[in-house]
């Protein structure tokens, strides 16, 4: 099956405070071209990408890294971002994590659906979940 990508319309932003760091970050969301990922630009000249093969750490919360350079608590906001089918999305931050607001995704959901949600011209595959099976599991005694 094969879909449009997507990316946000318009360029928002959120502040708030790590909850692992503790410490104050602004993040701007912002649209970024038919790349297929969502890339963490930062201001030492790496840029890296919301991948598996760019985790660091999954201790209490998934750590993103690069060359040193770590953003920590990243797995909400890209949960959301992957839930509302974005593809493409550039994300500015400058903290070392993302902000928890309410501790969900709640409220990055908001946030991006604030953006608003462009189709691009570039295609991505996806699967298709026609069926579902469920086992039932022995419950221990």
């Amino acid at each position: 099956m094969m879909r449009l990508q997507r990316t946000i319309r318009k360029e928002v932003f959120f502040h708030g405070i790590g909850l692992h760091t503790g410490r104050y970050a602004t993040v701007k969301l912002k649209p970024a071209p038919g790349i297929q990922d969502c890339i963490f630009p930062h201001r030492q000249g790496c840029d890296y990408q919301g991948r598996t093969e760019c985790v660091t750490d999954t201790a209490f919360a998934t750590t993103l890294g690069y060359d040193g350079v770590k953003i920590k608590t990243v797995e909400h906001l890209l949960a959301a971002a992957a839930g509302l089918g974005i593809d493409n999305l550039f994300i500015d931050i400058d903290g070392p994590e993302v902000p928890v607001l309410d501790g969900s995704s709640t409220e990055l959901v908001g946030i991006l659906l604030e953006a608003g949600i462009a189709k691009q011209a570039k295609k991505i595959s996806c699967l298709k979940i026609t069926a579902l099976l469920l086992m039932k599991m022995p419950i221990a005694g």
